[in-house]
Order: C-alpha cells, then structure tokens, then sequence
C-alpha cells in the first residue's frame, strides 16, 4: 500500500475519467458530497442482463462489479457545475483476470489465487487529493513484491500527468 499525494487535481481528476487506466477497473462504490450527496454502487444486477448481453459484459458479470468505464459519466454528470464538490471517494478494483496477469507479469513469487483484490482508493477534499493503491492478499505473505510492483504501475500512471 502507498499513498499518492496529488498535486495536480485538474489533470487527475481528467485521468479518472477519461484515462483506460482507470477505465478498465471495476467499481466497488463512489459517493460524491457536493449541494447532495451521491452514491454509485459498483455491484452488478445481474438479473438486468439478457442473453445477447452476457458475452459483451462477460468480466462485470463474473467479477460482480461493473467497469468503471461504464458508469464514470453518471459519476460525472452529478459532479459538473460551477463550484467542486465538497468531497469524493472512488473505490476502484482490478477485474479477477487482469490480476493473473500482472502476477505473472511481476515477477512475484506469489499465487493469484492468495490475492483477493488490487486496487485503488481515490479520495478528494477541498484541501487535499491522494489515490492510494491497495493488494489484499489471504492469509500471511511476506513477499512483498507484488505490492511493490502494484505500486510502482499506478506511480508510474500518475507521474506522466505530471509531464
């Protein structure tokens, strides 16, 4: 786990939305705090899904969350306006197969199935701004290489909004 402070809110904030780095991950919950306050819960209906449906939304409905990219304009539009908000938090996950691949990708001499989640903490104040990245594994690991290497992906996202 590490904590990113940001500097830069504007172009941060511009990454969340429009960034497939982001855009991939799966949304466990947001809740923004302007004039009223708005929850999104990432959890997947799966009942609102037909047949034809299934295959293209096959990795929300295997993972039980829906991708970021898919309601981050909901998010959006209850955040526009003339003055920012007061407040949000952005819980985002990685989908169950993306983090096979980074495993095997890292290096880490850890098995994927030991990791229950990755992702990342997004949390704004008026006063401050940090994105923390998160592993949870099961059980007691002392490798920690996986979470170094997490860490050192999102660092590497978030120092090209600083270029």
């Amino acid at each position: 786990m590490r904590v990113f402070e940001i500097e830069k809110v504007k172009e941060a904030v511009g990454a969340i939305l429009e960034s497939e780095f982001f855009g991939e991950m799966l949304l466990y919950k947001a809740v923004l705090y302007n004039a009223y306050r708005t929850e999104i819960s990432g959890n997947v209906n799966r009942d609102f899904f037909d047949t034809e449906d299934m295959g293209q939304h096959s990795v929300e409905i295997e993972d039980g969350f829906v991708k970021w990219n898919t309601c981050k304009g909901t998010f959006f539009q209850a955040m526009r306006g003339k003055t920012l908000p007061l407040s949000f938090d952005i819980s985002l996950i990685m989908p169950r197969q993306s983090i096979e691949a980074m495993v095997r990708g890292s290096g880490a001499l850890i098995n994927s199935n030991d990791i229950t989640s990755v992702g990342l903490n997004i949390r704004y104040r008026r006063d401050s701004f940090v994105i923390t990245s998160i592993v949870s594994k099961q059980g007691f690991n002392p490798d920690k290489s996986f979470d170094e290497y997490w860490d050192g992906v999102v660092a590497g996202f978030l120092n090209k909004l600083d270029t």
